[in-house]
């Protein structure tokens, strides 16, 4: 009986030694921003793209297309209380972030759906 104790207790400590060996960090790392703008807290919970060597705008996102901001998952864009962006009032509430890039210009989309990952959950 004190064999099989033994037993299992080293195998639990070589799982766990293992499961953890197994870890490895996103190519693209999280982060997440908290800014005070008068009396409102905005926080942005978001991915850093890793560019990789690659041509983005205009190739890998083409120009016009809906793009979701970040990596990995989509950005969430959240503020205490109902602001104003570009003259357009924004609920307070959470927010997925979206942009159609162009050449000159972006065009950002806040979306009420945060659960969502790449442009095919957008919706406008």
């Amino acid at each position: 009986m004190k064999s099989l104790f033994s037993t299992i207790a080293m195998a639990l400590m070589l799982f766990s030694s293992v499961s953890q060996a197994q870890y490895l960090p996103r190519p693209s790392q999280w982060t997440e921003l908290k800014q005070v703008i008068g009396v409102t807290s905005i926080d942005i919970k978001y991915s850093r793209p890793n560019v990789k060597g690659r041509e983005i705008w205009g190739e890998l996102v083409k120009y016009g297309e809906v793009w979701r901001l970040g990596a990995n998952e989509s950005t969430i864009f959240t503020t205490q209380f109902d602001i104003e962006i570009n003259g357009e009032k924004l609920a307070k509430g959470s927010y997925s972030v979206y942009a159609f890039p162009g050449e000159k210009e972006w065009k950002l989309s806040f979306n009420t759906y945060t659960k969502g990952w790449g442009g095919v959950d957008y919706d406008a």
